[in-house]
Formats: C-alpha cells, sequence, structure tokens
C-alpha cells in the first residue's frame, strides 16, 4: 500500500512539471474511443503525434456524460481503481476514482490501454481526491505557461530533473530503511518460533517419557477415548495401536497438549487445566498452561514473552535435562491450542460399564412396555438386567425379579388401579443351558402371563432376557414371542473400546493374578471373538487364565476350546477335575463346613475329601467365583463344558449327573437325532445312551418327590 502511494506521488509530479513544457496537446472532440488495441492503434496513425507529446490518448471528458476527446500527451501508469479522463477545462490527460458497480481497473495499467476499462468511457466518477484536485489546478496553470511561453523551457526542465534525482535518492533510503525493518522483524519472529518450538519439544519429550513408562496404559486410554478424540482431532488420533514414541514426537503442540493433559497423570495445576496458572504455582502442569497461553498469544499477535519462557526452559532444563532437538519436528505456526476434556466412550457406574447395549435398553423401555432382550450365553445380558432394574428401583419403581421360572401370582400381588410403578424382570427365560422343551405347558404358562401383562394397561413394564440358543431351540410353532420385531434387542455389539474396559474391570477383580497380556494383543485378539459365545465370557476367562486362553484358538472358538482343556485336566489332573466338579454339583461350596456331601463324593471319586479340594482351591481360581465366605462355579458355561468333558471321558456319567441339578441336565441332553438339530450346546445322545439318561433322571425325580 505504501509503495503504490509513492509511485502515485512520482506520476503526479511527473505529469504535474513536464505536460505544462509542451506547445498544446491537439485536443479533438471525437463521438467515441477505441474499444480494442487494433482501433486504438489505427487511430493514433490518424493522429500522429511527435515529441515531446509522442502519445494519442483517447478519453472521456470529465464530469461530461458522453462527451470524448483525443489529445497528444505523454502516457503514464495508473494506479489500481482509478480511470485515465481528459480534465473538463484544460482537456489534459487526468486520473480519477471509478466508482462503477464493476469493470473498474483492479490493478495498475498504462493510460493507453484504458480501452480495456469500459467504466471508464461511461464517466462514472466520484469527488476527486486531494492529488486530482492540486493536479487540476496545475494543469490549468500549465496551459497557461504554454501559451504564454510556447516552447520548452530549458533552465526550468534542468530544475525538475535535479527535483526527479532528489525525491529518487529519498526514495531508495526510504524503500531500504522498510526492507531493514522487515528483515529485522522476520529475524525476531524466527527467534521466537525457535523458542516455542523448543517449548513444544520439551512438552513432547514428556509425553514419550510417560509412554516409555507405561506405553500401554496410554494406547488405553486412548482406545476408550477414542470418539472424543476423533470429534476433536479427526483422523490425527485414528488408531493409536500404530504409535510408538518415534511417533508421539511428530505430533503437532496441541495433540501432545491434550495427551499430557488428559491421559499422563499429570497434577492438575492449582487454577485447573485451561486457565490462567497462579504466579507462585510452579508445577510442571502450571507451565504447560503457560506455554499454552505463550503459543496463543504469538499466534494472535506474532510476539512473546521471551523473559517468561526463558523462566520455564530453565526449570525444565533443571529437571529433564537438555534434549536433543534433532529428535523432534518444528513448531506448526497456524494450530493454537485450546484445552479440551476429552470424555470416555463409556461411564462406569458401581462397578459396571454402561455399554451401547445397556443404553439401548433403557431407551427403549421409555417407549415399549415389554422389551425382549436377547444374546449369545457370556453376553452379559444379566449384569445388563440387573443394572437396568437398579436404575428403576432408585427411580422409584417396584422391581419383582425372577430367573428361569415364572411367577405368574406376582401379576395378582399387583394393584388392579393402583399407581405404583412395577418392572417385572425375567432373567434366562425357558432355560440356562436350554430350552425346557420337556415342561409341556411352559409356553402355554407365558402366553397366559403376557396377556395378563397387556389386560392391566400401562402398569406393569416386562423385561424380559433370553439367551439366543434357547430363543433358537423353541420349534416355530410353539414359539409364544409376540411378532413385534421392535420388542426385541440383540445383545451382540460389544465395540473394542467396550470390550477392553470389560477386560480391564474384570481384572481389577480378579482375586488370582495369572499374568497379563497388552492392550495390542488383547484388540488383536477380540477381532477374531467367536459369534457362538458373548464377549464378556471370553474377556473373563482370558483375565482370570491369559497362558490358558488368550490365544487365537480360544478366541474363535471359546466354547470347544474350554471342553478341551477340561478333557485334558480329566486326563492329566483328575483330582483337580474333580475338586471343580464338587463345587459345580453343589452349587454353593464352603470351605470352612466340616463335612463335604458325601453322595456327591461317592459319585464323583471316593478319594476326594475336603483336605483335596482345598488344596487346589487356588488353582481353580480362574473357574470360580470366592466372595470370601462361599465359593461357586464363575459362570453357566463353564458348567456346561464339565458336563461334555464328563459325558465324554467318564464310563457312567449318570452315575455322577444322578446328584446334579435335574433341570439343568435336561436342558442339555438331546436325543442325537439327524431330522432334529439339537442346540450348539446340546449334548447329543445315542438312543439307548438317551433312554438310559431319561431312566436315571426320572428315577431321581421319583424319589426326590
Amino acid at each position: 500500500m505504501e509503495v503504490d502511494i509513492v509511485v502515485s506521488c512520482v506520476l503526479i509530479f511527473s505529469f504535474t512539471f513536464l505536460c505544462p513544457y509542451v506547445r498544446g496537446n491537439l485536443f479533438k472532440e471525437v463521438s467515441s474511443c477505441p474499444s480494442d488495441g487494433v482501433e486504438w492503434r489505427e487511430r493514433a496513425q490518424k493522429k500522429q503525434c511527435r515529441e515531446p507529446i509522442p502519445d494519442f490518448m483517447c478519453a472521456a471528458i470529465e464530469n461530461q456524460p458522453g462527451r470524448f476527446g483525443e489529445i497528444c500527451t505523454i502516457a503514464g501508469l495508473s494506479t489500481a481503481g482509478f480511470c485515465a479522463v481528459l480534465d473538463e477545462d484544460t482537456y489534459n490527460l487526468n486520473y480519477i476514482k471509478c466508482v462503477a458497480a464493476s469493470g473498474c481497473p483492479a490493478t495498475a495499467y498504462r493510460s493507453s490501454e484504458v480501452y480495456r476499462y469500459e467504466a471508464c468511457y461511461r464517466s462514472e466518477t466520484s469527488t476527486p481526491s486531494t492529488y486530482t484536485v492540486i493536479q487540476n489546478k496545475l494543469n490549468t496553470t500549465r496551459m497557461d505557461i504554454a501559451e504564454q511561453v510556447g516552447s520548452f523551457n530549458a533552465v526550468t526542465f534542468i530544475i525538475y530533473i535535479c527535483f526527479i534525482l532528489v525525491f529518487l535518492v529519498i526514495f531508495i533510503f526510504w524503500t531500504k530503511r522498510k526492507l531493514f525493518k522487515h528483515r529485522e522483524s522476520s529475524e525476531n519472529l524466527f527467534g521466537n518460533g525457535n523458542r516455542i518450538s523448543l517449548l513444544g519439544n520439551y512438552m513432547t519429550s514428556r509425553l514419550v517419557a510417560f509412554c516409555h513408562a507405561d506405553l500401554d496404559s496410554l494406547r488405553y486410554k486412548m482406545v476408550t477415548h477414542s470418539e472424543s478424540l476423533k470429534h476433536h482431532f479427526k483422523e490425527t488420533l485414528c488408531d493409536p495401536m500404530v504409535y510408538n514414541e518415534d511417533d508421539l514426537k511428530k505430533f503437532d503442540l496441541d495433540v501432545v497438549y491434550i495427551l499430557l493433559t488428559n491421559f499422563c497423570d499429570i497434577p492438575c495445576p492449582d487454577n485447573g487445566w485451561g486457565n490462567m496458572p497462579g504466579d507462585e504455582d510452579l508445577s510442571l502442569g502450571s507451565d504447560i498452561e503457560r506455554v499454552r497461553i505463550l503459543v496463543n498469544e504469538y499466534l494472535d499477535n506474532k510476539t512473546l514473552n521471551v523473559d517468561e519462557v526463558n523462566q520455564i526452559l530453565g526449570r525444565w532444563e533443571n529437571f529433564f535435562g537438555v534434549i536433543n532437538q534433532d529428535d523432534y519436528i518444528e513448531f506448526c505456526p497456524e494450530k493454537k491450542i485450546i484445552y479440551v476434556k476429552v470424555k470416555p466412550n463409556n461411564v462406569i457406574e458401581n462397578g459396571v460399564l454402561v455399554t451401547q447395549d445397556i443404553a439401548n435398553i433403557l431407551e427403549k423401555m421409555k417407549s415399549k412396555k415389554v422389551v425382549i432382550c436377547r444374546g449369545a450365553i457370556g453376553c452379559g445380558k444379566t449384569t445388563a438386567l440387573e443394572y437396568v432394574t437398579k436404575k428403576y428401583r432408585e427411580d422409584g419403581w417396584t422391581i419383582e425379579w425372577m430367573d428361569v421360572s415364572l411367577d405368574e401370582s406376582c401379576i395378582e400381588r399387583l394393584p388392579i388401579h393402583g399407581i405404583e410403578k412395577t418392572v417385572i424382570c425375567i432373567d434366562n427365560l425357558f432355560g440356562v443351558f436350554g430350552c425346557q422343551v420337556f415342561v409341556n405347558d411352559l409356553f402355554n404358562k407365558f402366553k397366559r402371563f403376557m396377556r395378563k401383562i397387556v389386560n392391566r394397561g400401562k402398569q406393569p413394564m416386562v423385561l424380559l432376557g433370553i439367551h439366543q440358543h434357547v430363543f433358537e431351540d423353541i420349534s416355530p410353532e410353539n414359539n409364544p414371542f409376540p411378532k413385534d420385531e421392535s420388542l426385541f434387542i440383540d445383545l451382540n455389539k460389544i465395540s473394542q473400546s467396550e470390550a477392553l474396559q470389560i477386560y480391564k474391570l474384570q481384572q481389577k477383580n480378579n482375586k488370582s493374578k495369572q499374568g497379563d497380556i497388552s492392550v495390542e494383543d488383547f484388540l488383536r485378539l477380540i477381532e477374531q471373538r467367536s459369534s457362538e459365545v458373548g464377549t464378556p465370557f471370553q474377556t473373563l476367562m482370558i483375565s482370570a487364565a491369559p497362558g490358558v486362553f488368550g490365544n487365537k484358538w480360544f478366541c474363535s472358538q471359546p466354547f470347544q476350546t474350554l471342553t478341551e482343556h477340561f478333557n485334558c485336566l480329566y486326563n492329566t489332573e483328575r483330582e483337580l477335575f474333580c475338586s471343580l466338579f464338587y463345587i459345580m454339583c453343589v452349587t454353593i461350596f464352603n470351605p470352612r463346613a466340616d463335612e463335604l456331601d458325601m453322595d456327591v463324593v461317592n459319585a464323583i471319586s471316593t478319594s476326594l475329601n475336603r483336605n483335596t479340594i482345598a488344596y487346589y482351591l487356588s488353582q481353580l481360581a480362574p473357574y470360580t467365583h470366592d466372595d470370601g465366605n462361599v465359593i461357586e462355579i464363575k459362570h453357566d458355561l463353564i458348567t456346561i463344558a464339565l458336563i461334555h468333558a464328563l459325558i465324554r471321558k467318564s464310563e457312567n456319567p449318570w452315575k455322577v449327573l444322578k446328584v446334579y441339578d435335574n433341570t439343568k441336565t435336561l436342558e442339555l441332553v438331546r436325543p442325537d437325532d439327524p431330522y432334529a438339530r439339537p442346540h450348539k450346546f446340546a449334548v447329543p445322545l445315542r438312543r439307548e445312551m438317551f433312554a438310559k439318561a431319561l431312566s436315571v433322571l426320572e428315577e431321581k425325580t421319583f424319589y426326590e418327590n
């Protein structure tokens, strides 16, 4: 802008002092001016302009719309936004500001090229600028002098040349001074940029140091906060597993700041993250906040508090030593640092991870009277139902909880016109291990129950939980469920982030520590998980015994791998297997009890005693749950695998199963019928074996009744 003004001044003085010494300008009024370069050159040849006014000029006459004139003059350079015209009094070349809506000169141009700008021919002018007024007055004087003198004045011309030379010297001096100041300013900016880069490199070194000590922890936090990170940083932090220490050194400063303040366990400054730290707070967290403020001020104003920078660098050099600058990238001067509290993908309440499946149940119950949750065994169905009913109980609802069996009387206990809010929750509907197909009136009973629920109006609400393999075991003609698919929620959509958090919670609650696997290895395993068994059960077994179950075979075929593992125990460690089977048969084992259940002992192994079980308890920890008082099998799928192993290996399994729960055994055994495919966890038996099993179970039922 300043250069444009100087150029304009040179042009004004040139035309002011040179043009008056020309004898006339050969003005001639014409009807129009050339519209292109070809016509301009033709008109110029006809005009035959000669020295000392050799240039042809045609332009609109100032403030006289529709009038045009030709003159001979000395063409010059016009600045952007101005039109070349003929003065209305002297008809000499002049320049006025263009105010047309469009078509005005956007750049500097020679006055002999005015035909390029149609707006200048339309004489759309504004009030003349200061230099235009001065020029007009000088032009009038110039014409008077031209008329009086009539020839070129050599003395005056020499004075003019001297003036131009002096002006050029001043202009060159002014330009060099501006360049020197610009170079000095650039050097200051470059130096400040280096200081910012050094601060950023120290911050990055803290991130690298944290990762060197616990890279797994950073990866865990980045995975479990991935949705929030993607929202704020798009693709910058798309896959935490691909990053190592060298990759972290290449992160921009705003990303480093977010990771340090959210994931690296740095103590919070006295005034909190994202705020101006107190003068007396010289902690690492406060200095990180000072760097954020310094960087943002530098980006806004190109100024830097060098003293404060030096103080921070001094403290960090004392604490952390001198870092190698070649290992880190330079400061990115475009990105400001903004504090963001990164949110986790899921919250944990009372030891329960609130998965998207749980959120879906709560959302559906806002609009549906009946909600049916189905999923693979081990999907976390019971945990989800317990969490949901607890939330409703906290909101003042009455909860009627049932497991497997259906109690129709609960409906009769509800007041017909009462305002009491009630949720009836039935977990493991129609069975745990398989469908209770031998109970003749089971489905009719459920249908009557559902009719009563519908007839009650809005109350009560019903929340049902059923295993996927049990649901599939129901024949289509006996299916008692509503046809409305919108009532169902499938609980098989655990994300990688949710699986990782569930795994860490299970690890925390696991009393027997048998090793660990890295976050990277865990996520690689989970990618191969099977859909026949729920992810929470797979993570439960991996956390309990990573050496046994932390492999791709277990994740791809969990039930088969678990059954084969118990087969191996039966062959190689019979006493350990029998101790585990005893706990399964008695359901709840009290390690402080004086005597064992001898019926169960005699059925399993006569050599089994209390000391034997006590000896193996620590090795049984991956399969059992110990609350400090009693011990029980950790999960139903472990029980199913134990029964499979027993039937496959034992010569007389029914002697053992005779002392076990009849109902659960009936849920598992199925005739080996080629026309009726049993569910995936069933124990298919040949007809003679199936008949023998039924006779044993009927005998047991007869004596129990």
